[in-house]
């Protein structure tokens, strides 16, 4: 069985422009916060933010660092 990752982080990091909107799901969900940790340090802006079904951690984080373009645009 192939171990390999499809790709490194910040290339999947990379593919995701600004202004994205980007699907993060409730924090029991398996939640890819080295995903999230690698979308910070890269800087991403203007995210609108769909939570399934509601926000947590992932969302915080991206909120804090400035990558969400309005808090009031986390929704559907």
């Amino acid at each position: 069985m192939n171990q390999q990752p499809l790709c490194e982080l910040a290339e999947l990091a990379a593919a995701v422009p600004d202004g994205t909107k980007l699907v993060v799901p409730s924090d029991n969900c398996g939640v890819a916060m080295a995903a999230t940790r690698e979308l910070v340090r890269r800087g991403v802006r203007g995210l609108h933010l769909v939570c399934v079904p509601t926000s947590g951690l992932q969302a915080e984080i991206l909120v804090g660092a400035g990558a969400v373009r309005h808090p009031g645009d986390i929704g559907g």
